[in-house]
């Protein structure tokens, strides 16, 4: 829905534009429409980058605001932070994962430039990375599995550890997510194998 709306957006804008060239100008109007066409397609491409929605729209779930800005329906995981919630939906081989921005009020969309990505760290069994919400100050770790070993995670502050796999061809992979309090005192251990703040700190 996020992206058909902005497209229709983008079409109108087009037409009014030739309507209005094809009535006021009798000259250039080849390069008039050229710059009309231009001009929506910016339209269309600010506004995917940024919500406007967001300023009157108001969902009564994340995984309602997940749906309306991915098109996805399949949603396999939620989990809750603070004043977020990271939403993970799956379209056949394909993860996405999304943080939305919790209100008093509901929820809004949230976009991948309002997540930073502000480490990764590979072990010998995984991939972590961590992430923090830029609107809410949220972190949230996912630990990918990157060896034929079963992950074994565990932190410092107890987190509980979600569980998703996805399937491409023969291969099965792992991913563990949860929402974490970060601080200089955390660390988180894979397998034994244990990551310290400094190896996570940005």
């Amino acid at each position: 829905m996020y992206i058909l709306v902005r497209l229709l957006i983008g079409i109108l804008f087009f037409l009014c534009s030739t309507l209005i060239i094809n009535n006021a100008l009798q000259n250039h109007k080849g390069k008039k429409l050229v710059t009309a066409a231009i001009a929506s397609v910016v339209l269309v491409t600010g506004l995917s980058l940024f919500p406007v929605e967001n300023c009157f729209i108001t969902f009564d779930s994340p995984e309602a605001a997940f749906r309306y800005y991915t098109g996805n329906s399949n949603i396999v995981l939620v989990i809750d932070g603070q004043s977020s919630n990271l939403v993970i939906g799956q379209n056949g081989n394909v993860d996405t994962m999304l943080i939305i921005p919790k209100t008093t009020d509901g929820w809004k969309i949230g976009t991948g430039m309002d997540t930073q990505i502000l480490s990764q760290v590979i072990t010998d069994d995984a991939v972590i990375y961590l992430y923090q919400s830029k609107n809410t100050g949220d972190h949230y770790i996912t630990v990918l599995g990157i060896s034929d070993n079963n992950l074994d995670v565990s932190d410092s502050i107890n987190s509980l550890f979600y569980t998703c796999k996805s399937h491409n061809a023969d291969q099965s992979h792992t991913t563990m997510y949860a929402a974490i309090i970060f601080d200089h005192q955390y660390h988180i251990t894979i397998n034994g194998s244990t990551v310290s703040y400094e190896q996570l700190m940005p």
